[in-house]
């Protein structure tokens, strides 16, 4: 069974309605619904990683139906995301020449070629993409396998600007950064992506239970991923799920509970932390933080406070892992809001965070495209890091 469910790429290949059109001999009524039985089963057990069992019932429905356009470019997924790189250019290669430069098999080919270390034609492949499917951190490793190193940097960059929050980007630019000889900024990404392992742990625990099949435990383990990386909109979302899934998760409570308190929403953390409590008598802690939101809500100054409001509270009083989780969480509740925006790169003032500081920068010159500081601001920090990174022009 394969060990490596961290490697599955996402690539959808939407050709459903055309896959039963194509069986060979024709299908009468009782074989299409074995067909469909069989490739429902398949497409669960991709989803949930079990990739043995998946590809065992792709090439069932194969044997049915060997024409089958989603079966032959899902199997190719699966041998991709196991290592069996050949087999998955030999069906992908078949596909293109039948369905020509479908976005899909186009997608998975050229992983592929990456992956085999075929770096030119990986790179005609992706730049026969279109370029928001173009994922720029395997661009990057194509264009550093030939040897351009800088073009690489810059296309991980990209990456990370739009979601500084990216492990694996980090890792990738540390061993671009080693091929261009800059040995300090190669340590300032490997260390960062070393410090964010408690994230990816909380994240294979997350897909460790989705192979076992345990829906809630999975969403629970990525929840506290979410709130490890301070991606907190995602984390309450996360919760709010669970649950409706099941009323008596405590934990779910509890942690939503306390999130709720940390942006200042003291009303909806006494409601969450009630039933936590209410699961979970014996926990002093909780009673105790229960009790100090209780306070909170009954006093109109503090009931309810905006997030920026509540970062610089947490910035104020030293907290800046909390003060920073909220500004983010504030900025993607209103991403048009200049003040958080600016906020961001107060809180986000170290080395590592330089991309973080990028991405606030870049939606900041969206909104006000003509202010100078925030030009020169980009330019200086882009140049200091070694990259082509160009700020955004007024008017884009």
């Amino acid at each position: 069974m394969s060990t490596r469910p961290h490697r599955r790429h996402s690539a959808v290949i939407p050709l459903g309605s055309a896959a039963f059109a194509v069986v060979v001999g024709g299908c009468n009524g009782d074989r299409a619904s074995h067909l469909a039985e069989r490739l429902a089963e398949a497409k669960a057990q991709l989803e949930t990683r079990h990739y043995e069992p998946a590809l065992a019932a792709f090439d069932a429905v194969l044997a049915i139906d060997p024409g089958h356009v989603d079966a032959r470019g899902l199997k190719a997924e699966i041998l991709l995301n196991t290592a069996r790189l050949d087999e998955a250019a030999e069906i992908l290669v078949d596909l293109r020449e039948e369905l020509g430069s479908h976005t899909g098999v186009t997608w998975l080919l050229a992983m592929v070629r990456k992956d085999q270390g075929r770096f030119a034609e990986a790179l005609e492949l992706f730049d026969a993409l279109p370029e928001a499917r173009r994922p720029r951190a395997a661009v990057a490793e194509a264009l550093s396998g030939l040897g351009r190193h800088d073009d690489a940097a810059d296309q991980v960059a990209a990456s990370l600007v739009d979601d500084p929050w990216n492990s694996a980007d980090y890792y990738v630019l540390s061993t671009i950064e080693t091929r261009r000889g800059r040995e300090r900024e190669a340590r300032l990404w490997g260390e960062h992506h070393r410090g964010q392992e408690a994230e990816r742990v909380a994240e294979r625990k997350a897909r460790g239970f989705e192979y076992a099949g345990q829906a809630v435990a999975a969403k629970l383990a990525r929840a506290e991923a979410q709130s490890l990386r301070g991606s907190w909109s995602e984390a309450v979302k996360n919760l709010q799920e669970i649950l409706q899934a099941d009323p008596r998760a405590a934990s779910a409570y509890s942690t939503l509970g306390r999130i709720q308190s940390d942006l200042g929403q003291a009303a909806a953390a006494v409601g969450a932390l009630e039933q936590a409590v209410a699961l979970q008598p014996a926990d002093g802690i909780l009673r105790q933080l229960l009790a100090q939101e209780r306070a909170l809500a009954q006093n109109p100054a503090t009931a309810r406070r905006t997030p920026l409001e509540m970062a610089r509270y947490h910035a104020a009083v030293g907290d800046l892992e909390k003060a920073r989780a909220v500004a983010i969480y504030a900025v993607r509740l209103n991403p048009g809001d200049l003040a958080t925006l600016r906020f961001v790169e107060t809180v986000f003032d170290r080395e590592p965070d330089a991309f973080v500081r990028l991405w606030a920068w870049r939606q900041a010159l969206g909104i006000a495209p003509r202010d100078a500081g925030l030009r020169s601001a980009w330019e200086k920090l882009t140049a200091k890091l070694g990259l082509r990174l160009t700020a955004p022009s007024a008017g884009s």
